[in-house]
């Protein structure tokens, strides 16, 4: 079962309980079998824990519930003909209002409910690490390994960034190989979206290379 199909697994379950439906607290159910449990109680049970908008960057998914979110993903470059969902929880007006403030340089850090919950400590350790990093300042994977406790953990520190589900609010742009380029990115875009996000936080960046500045003396 894939990472979207286990968040909503959990939050089916949580409309379950919430509802009290036939089956309630059957957290031993497959992803089909809750499904059909809200089939006739719930038309759309995922209509109100989708929510869209648009970025400068393109159009964002995210996927929350009333006191959490579970994911927010880059799902489409072209925002031409896009119209952004009307927010059906506050947690998603406060969510598109920090993206915009970030947008527009006036927010440096992202203060989102993430559900980390079901992420082993290790990675949980790494992303709120990753979180810390200021806005305009880069690390490599194998720096965040180290600062996570694990020197030899570069590869799965890297790993963990391709599969980072709160893009930018959890900030695996700013980490790069040792290399000094700037590596891939899993978003739509690749490298060209990491590009604009690194240039967005002020960097200078040339044939996918972070290009740094002589200091004067």
């Amino acid at each position: 079962m894939s990472n979207e199909e286990n968040t909503l697994k959990k939050i089916i379950e949580q409309i379950i309980n919430k509802k009290e439906l036939p089956g309630a607290g059957a957290s031993d159910l497959t992803l089909s079998q809750l499904l059909a449990s809200l089939s006739v109680e719930v038309p759309d049970p995922f209509e109100d824990i989708y929510y869209n908008f648009k970025t400068p960057i393109g159009v964002f998914r995210t996927i929350t519930t009333p006191e959490l979110v579970h994911d927010v993903e880059l799902i489409d470059l072209d925002t031409k003909g896009f119209r952004s969902s009307k927010p059906r929880m506050p947690i998603q007006a406060e969510l598109e209002a920090q993206y915009k403030a970030y947008f527009a340089k006036k927010l440096k850090r992202f203060d989102l409910p993430l559900a980390m919950d079901g992420l082993s400590p290790f990675t949980q350790k790494v992303l709120k690490l990753l979180q810390d990093l200021p806005f305009g300042e880069i690390c490599s994977y194998k720096e965040l390994a180290i600062q996570a406790g694990k020197p030899d953990a570069a590869r799965t520190v890297g790993g963990m960034m391709a599969r980072n589900r709160w893009l930018i609010a959890i900030p695996c742009h700013r980490v790069l190989p040792v290399s000094g380029k700037i590596g891939m990115y899993s978003a739509p875009g690749g490298a060209d979206t990491k590009a604009w996000l690194l240039r967005h936080e002020g960097h200078r960046v040339e044939n996918d290379q972070i290009i740094r500045e002589a200091k004067n003396d």
